[in-house]
C-alpha cells in the first residue's frame, strides 16, 4: 500500500484491480478552514481551488420569477456552481455525490465530469439534485491534477446553504484568494468620469473594504457581473446575484460591469478601502 500526499489517498492493488481512494474529511497535508456561515438565497461564493490567483469555481444561490407567456408565474429555486478553467466535480448518474467523514472516496477519472452545474433545483416540471444535504462533503479538481482539489463540506435546505468546512491544497482559505491579473486580460474601455451619472443599478456598501466581504449589486433582469481593475484588467466574470461574497479585490477604484438580459450594458464604480 503507498501513501500519497491528497487526503492520504491509498492505491490499493490486488490482482484483480487498480483502484485509488481518499478518505473522506483526512487533513492530513491539506489545509482545513472551518466556516461555519449560512447563506441565504441570491448570494454568491467565489473560489480559487488551487490557489494560482484566479477564479476557479463559483457556487451561487438564487429564486428565478418566470412568467409562462402571462397565464401563471413560477418561482424556480436554483442552487449552483459556475466552472471554468477545466473544474470538475465528483458526479452519480446525473447528481453530485455527497460523502460523510471517514467514506472512501474514489479517484478514478470516470466519476468525474465538467458538464453538471448544479447541486439542486426545483421549477414547474418538478426537483432535481440534492434538495436536502446535512453536513456532507462534495469534491472538486482543476485539470485533473492532484495537488489541485477542493474538498468543501456543507448543508443545504433547496437554496438557502451553509458553507461549514473547506480543506484544499492551499496554504490560505480558498473563499479569501487575491485574484490576480491573467497574462492576456480581457480590457475593459476606461469609463469617463460622467459616464455612470444616471445609473439605474446600485452597488453598496461603496466603497467597501480590501478583506473578503459582501456587496449588494441592485438591478433589473441583470444576467451576470463582471469585475475590472482600476487599469480596466478584467478578473473575474461571475453569475449575478444580488448579494456576492467577493475574494479581496484590489485597493482604489475597481469597475463591474453588469450585463443585462437584453445584452444593455452599465459600467459602475466600487471603491476598496
Amino acid at each position: 500500500m503507498k501513501v500519497i500526499s491528497i487526503f492520504s489517498a491509498f492505491f490499493l492493488i490486488s490482482n484483480y484491480a487498480n483502484a485509488q481512494y481518499w478518505i473522506t474529511g483526512d487533513t492530513v497535508g491539506r489545509k482545513q478552514v472551518f466556516v461555519e456561515q449560512t447563506f441565504e438565497p441570491n448570494t454568491s461564493l467565489i473560489f480559487d481551488i488551487d490557489c494560482d490567483g484566479e477564479a476557479d469555481l463559483n457556487i451561487y444561490s438564487n429564486n428565478v420569477i418566470s412568467d409562462y407567456n402571462g397565464q401563471f408565474t413560477v418561482i424556480r429555486h436554483n442552487f449552483r456552481f459556475n466552472k471554468v478553467n477545466e473544474v470538475e466535480v465528483l458526479h452519480d448518474f446525473g447528481k453530485i455525490r455527497i460523502y460523510e467523514i471517514g467514506d472512501s472516496l474514489p479517484y478514478a477519472d470516470s466519476l468525474w465530469t465538467s458538464l453538471l452545474d448544479y447541486i439542486y433545483l426545483e421549477d414547474r416540471m418538478g426537483s432535481y439534485g440534492q434538495r436536502n444535504i446535512g453536513n456532507k462533503f462534495i469534491a472538486f479538481r482543476k485539470n485533473t491534477i492532484d495537488t489541485a482539489y477542493c474538498f468543501i463540506r456543507l448543508s443545504n435546505f433547496v437554496n438557502t446553504f451553509t458553507i461549514h468546512e473547506i480543506i484544499s491544497n492551499c496554504a490560505v482559505n480558498p473563499l479569501d484568494i487575491i485574484i490576480t491579473i491573467p497574462e492576456e486580460p480581457e480590457e475593459l474601455e476606461k469609463p469617463e468620469e460622467d459616464i455612470i451619472t444616471d445609473s439605474l443599478t446600485l452597488i453598496y456598501p461603496n466603497p467597501a473594504t480590501f478583506l473578503f466581504n459582501q456587496i449588494t449589486i441592485d438591478g433589473i433582469d441583470i444576467k451576470e457581473v463582471v469585475f475590472y481593475d482600476n487599469f480596466g484588467r478584467k478578473l473575474f466574470k461571475v453569475p449575478y446575484t444580488r448579494q456576492m461574497y467577493l475574494p479581496r479585490l484590489p485597493k482604489g477604484l475597481n469597475f463591474v460591469k453588469a450585463i443585462h438580459e437584453n445584452g444593455e450594458q452599465e459600467i459602475l464604480k466600487l471603491i476598496i478601502q
